[in-house]
Order: structure tokens, then C-alpha cells, then sequence
């Protein structure tokens, strides 16, 4: 039996697809997530994934990349990369920057980071403003810029199973977010003391 989607047009299957592929990529790993959870979630047929996409394969990374392009178009993107490039990380507590950087990490985890249409634009983009607020085009300093984004991706894959386990509960997400931007400040900036 179809459902009401399923008789609608290509267009908005496809579409609704994409949303619920995009919707999941940040709740978990690739490898974990059902085609007929996803179907169910689009609100249409399981054998319309391999109709349209031709597997979950490829409608996952057609929803992770829908998930990017939607990102990084916006404004909002512009100020995360801002405040990553400044060492804070308050911009990242929003729901929406944690389920996108979410899906950033699982999609690292599997492998498939050269899936994402556009990551060529922005790990080159957060290098080269990290070069020029240092003033030196370093291996160092490329070599901070990826210790950054790990422990910021690492950050949001484990952020509530850690502050559960380290009995942080009573620690507000102001104070974990200042701590963390001080350790991001430190990484990025070289501003530990090394003595």
C-alpha cells in the first residue's frame, strides 16, 4: 500500500527523502541507519530510495550534502567560522551547528569525508584565516587547525555521554563552552605555556 507521498510528485518524494536522510546523518553513524527508517521518516514507500537514488548509499550522501550545502550558505555558517577562527565555541551549543557538526564527525568516522561536495571550500578557508591571524604558513599551524576541528567534532559526538560520565550535570553549558573555548584558543593560537 502506498501513502499519499508515494503518489505525489518525483519531485517532492525526492525532496522528502533528502530531508529525512539529512534529518538522520547527524543522529548516527551512516553504516547504522536503516533505509526503511528513513523511508518512513520521508513518509513514503522503502523501494522509492532505490527508484530515485538507487540505494541508501547514495541518498545519504545526497541528504549529508543537502545538510552542508544548507550550512554553509547561510549567514549563520559565516559566524561559526568566525567564532571557530577566534577560539570560541558558544556559536556551536545551537541544536541546529550541533546535529550539522554531528554529521560532519560520523561521515569523518566512515571515511567519507571526500563525499561532501563542498569540504574542499571550508577546511581550506578556516587555514587559511588561522595563517593570517598567526601571521605564518606553518605545518604547525595546519597541524593546530586539524587539532582543532577534532576536538571540536569530537566535541559534539560526545559531549552528553561525557558530561553524564565526568558527573558534570551541575556545570552549565556557558561554563563547558568557556572552557572549551579556552582549550580551543590554546590549540589554534599557541598560546599554551610551553616552559
Amino acid at each position: 500500500m502506498s501513502s499519499a507521498r508515494d503518489r505525489g510528485s518525483r519531485q517532492d518524494t525526492v525532496a522528502a527523502l533528502v530531508e529525512a536522510a539529512a534529518a538522520f546523518v547527524g543522529e548516527r553513524p551512516p553504516d547504522v541507519i536503516p533505509g526503511r527508517d528513513i523511508a518512513a521518516r520521508a513518509g513514503v514507500n522503502y523501494g522509492l530510495i532505490h527508484q530515485y537514488f538507487g540505494g541508501k548509499a547514495a541518498l545519504l550522501r545526497e541528504g549529508l550534502n543537502h545538510l552542508n550545502r544548507t550550512f554553509l550558505s547561510s549567514e549563520h555558517a559565516r559566524q561559526v567560522l568566525d567564532d571557530f577562527c577566534a577560539g570560541r565555541v558558544d556559536s556551536f551549543s545551537a541544536p541546529a551547528d550541533r546535529h550539522y557538526f554531528r554529521a560532519l564527525a560520523f561521515t569523518a568516522l566512515a571515511g567519507r569525508l571526500d563525499e561532501l561536495e563542498a569540504s574542499a571550500g571550508v577546511i581550506p578557508q578556516v587555514v587559511e584565516r588561522i595563517i593570517e591571524i598567526r601571521g605564518e604558513d606553518s605545518t604547525e599551524v595546519r597541524i593546530d587547525v586539524a587539532l582543532g576541528l577534532s576536538l571540536l567534532l569530537g566535541w559534539a559526538l560526545c559531549e552528553e555521554s561525557l558530561i553524564d560520565r565526568l558527573a558534570a550535570s551541575s556545570v552549565s553549558r556557558a561554563d563547558f563552552d568557556a572552557e572549551l573555548s579556552r582549550a580551543l584558543t590554546q590549540v589554534l593560537f599557541d598560546t599554551a605555556d610551553h616552559s
